[in-house]
């Protein structure tokens, strides 16, 4: 089971481009402490791909950036992933709510609704 800072990391890497992290902590509001971990496993499992920024470090006057790319594994992982929660929100819009259901196992048990 994967966690929800990494669906949505893979989700928003899904566009097939290169991130850097810095675009990923933006876009997504990861952590840099959540992120670069998630990065290293995401590679370390064949996932995802980095390579490092080619660049006259005097020229750009900043530490050079390494890109991270999802594999075609990783893409078939996080699409895996990420459908059944696509399908929920899919299915809850077709039902007349803009969200994926919220439920609360203790009140579904005694038949008590949280009303959300």
């Amino acid at each position: 089971m994967l966690s929800y800072p990494a669906l949505l990391v893979l989700a928003f890497m899904l566009d097939g481009k290169q991130h850097c992290g810095r675009d990923l902590v933006r876009n997504v509001r990861i952590s840099v402490g959540s992120l670069y971990p998630l990065l290293r496993r995401l590679e370390t499992t064949g996932w995802a791909r980095s390579v490092r920024e080619v660049a006259d470090y005097d020229e750009i006057a900043r530490p050079l950036r390494r890109y991270y790319r999802l594999t075609t594994l990783g893409r078939e992982e996080a699409l895996k992933a990420i459908k059944p929660l696509y399908d929920a929100y899919a299915l809850n819009r077709e039902n007349g709510n803009g969200r994926p259901r919220e439920t609360n196992q203790a009140s579904e048990l005694s038949g008590h609704s949280s009303g959300v």
